[in-house]
Formats: structure tokens, sequence, C-alpha cells
């Protein structure tokens, strides 16, 4: 009983994400659909940022493998998380019994500020994950801004690659939002972690 309410749960916000996305794009005008783009460009405080990651488009852009985005407001983002990965390890890279290139997630992004008081709030509603961002001119993270991630599996899966597959234990994956995908809702935000030379 507890899980089928568990899955109607699910269910449920999964529909109301695609039904929100559906909205946001008509919102835009009928005869124009957004695409989705990987390596989007985010304005943060009116300078424009990339979700970190490897710069794989060959135009000097950057993101997290597999992903592409769509804005659909302001400091809101919906991106698309596929089974691939950056161009030197391509080929179904964040799961090994999913197919190369197949739609995993659905995620839905907000760009804020990490506190505890947010990131309680952000997690009560999904958002088990924060991702730096990087500056397009100067590539230096965002001094105090991030992109709050929901991860909303659309398909059962085995997690088990993508960056972090070394340091963390494969994990099966239902549909619906993915609270274990390398959740780090709790620890502060230092952009000092995410300087890379």
């Amino acid at each position: 009983m507890q899980s089928s309410k568990t899955c109607i749960v699910f269910t449920s916000l999964f529909l109301l994400m695609f039904a929100f996305t559906g909205s946001a794009f008509a919102h835009e005008g009928k005869t124009k659909e957004k695409e989705f783009v990987h390596g989007i460009v985010v304005k943060v405080d009116g300078k424009p940022y990339y979700f970190g990651g490897p710069e794989d488009n060959g135009d000097g852009s950057q993101d997290v493998p597999g992903h592409s985005w769509v804005k659909v407001g302001r400091h809101h983002y919906i991106g698309h998380h596929e089974n691939t990965g950056p161009a030197i390890d391509p080929e179904s890279w964040w799961s090994s019994d999913a197919g190369d290139g197949e739609l995993l997630y659905v995620v839905e992004a907000r760009i804020d500020s990490w506190s505890e008081i947010k990131a309680a709030k952000y997690y009560a509603q999904g958002f088990a994950h924060y991702h730096h961002l990087v500056s397009k001119k100067a590539k230096h993270p965002h001094p105090t801004k991030v992109a709050w991630l929901k991860h909303v599996a659309v398909k059962s899966f085995t997690f088990d690659g993508g960056p972090m597959h070394h340091d963390h234990t494969a994990y099966s994956v239902e549909s619906g939002v993915d609270f274990k995908l390398m959740p780090n809702w709790q620890m502060p935000y230092n952009p000092a972690d995410h300087v890379h030379n």
C-alpha cells in the first residue's frame, strides 16, 4: 500500500513537471518551441555563466555531461539528462544498463545561493544536489550562487557511472525524484572547491 502511494506521488510530480514545461513553452508562443541546448549560457547577476563541466562542444562552452537545457523562467531551467558523457568517453556514461543516449532524467534547475535554510527548503522539494556555475569569460565559479538540481527519473535503471562512479556505490533508480544522485545539499557551497587550473 505504501509503495503504491509513493508511486502515485512520484508520478504526479513527474506529470506536473511536464505540464509546467509545456505551459512554459506555450507562453513563448505556439509557433516557436525552444530547443534544449548543451552548453547553455545562464545569466546570473547580469553576467554570463555555464553549468560547470567539460568543454566538449568545440566552442569553449561548458556543461554537465549528457545535459541540455531550456530556460523557462527567471533563474529557472528545465533539462534533459541523457545517458551520454563527454566527448572523450561518450557512450552509456551514466548507466551501464540503459541505452546509449537514452533519456534518464528530466531535471529542474533553480539558480540561487546556498544557506542552511535554503538547503533544507530545496531538499524538501526534491533538490538534493547543487551544481557550480562557471563564468563564461574568466572560467571562475560564481562566488555565491549555484544551480539547485532536482532529477526526476523517467525510467528504472542502474546509476553506476558518471564523474563520481569510483567514489560512490552503484544504486538502482526507480521512476520519480532521485534523492540519491550525488546529494550534497547539506554541504555549504565553497567556490574554491570548484577552481580548476
